[in-house]
């Protein structure tokens, strides 16, 4: 568990704590604005999930959806559950775009829009640009 917070910075990119889930972003983008939800508790398997956070999963993709409406409005948002290197429970969030998408100046495309997202290939974001994501993401639901 502590190999997948230090792989994906959980302690320092969590966008929101939603009951036993955590919203963070994600280190390497593969869209703008890509997150990761994790389970806050060791879980290999999304079967051995208790009701309350099966429960608080569901509430967790509201306020993903709630980030994305006051950010990005993404056209679609794909959860990809893959667990195939870190074996904890935990999606990928990757927005989807098929328009460009302008942050501080940047500009950013969804190459592979409207087919897979390609969680192999990332965008071009240094430290700073990332920590600007994060604040501006956290920011959108106070």
């Amino acid at each position: 568990m502590e190999d997948f917070k230090q792989k994906f910075d959980i302690v320092n990119l969590t966008i929101k704590k939603v009951g036993s889930w955590i919203i963070s972003l994600r280190p390497l983008q593969v869209t703008i604005g890509s997150l990761v939800l994790s389970l806050d508790r060791p879980c290999y398997d999304i079967g051995d999930l208790t009701d309350s956070e099966s429960q608080e999963l569901g509430r967790a993709f509201k306020v993903i959806k709630e980030v994305y409406a006051k950010t990005f409005s993404p056209d679609k948002v794909n959860y990809l559950l893959l667990m195939m290197v870190d074996k904890q429970v935990h999606f990928h969030v990757i927005p989807r775009y098929g328009r460009e998408v302008i942050f501080k100046n940047n500009r950013f495309e969804d190459e592979h829009w409207p087919k897979p997202a390609n969680v192999l290939l990332t965008l071009d974001f240094d430290d700073q640009l990332l920590l600007q994501l994060k604040e501006y993401m956290e920011a959108a639901h106070v």
